[in-house]
């Protein structure tokens, strides 16, 4: 997820991506908060 970000995907593509390749079913606040915890260290 954090690749994905770094690469400028948005929240909706990465819950797009993880959907079609992994077959996870997220929302765009679930990726934005787990991005935000990531990165604040």
């Amino acid at each position: 997820m954090i690749s994905l970000t770094a690469k400028g995907l948005t929240g909706g593509e990465i819950v797009a991506h993880l959907a079609e390749v992994y077959d996870i079913s997220t929302s765009k606040e679930t990726v934005s908060t787990i991005t935000d915890q990531v990165l604040a260290g």
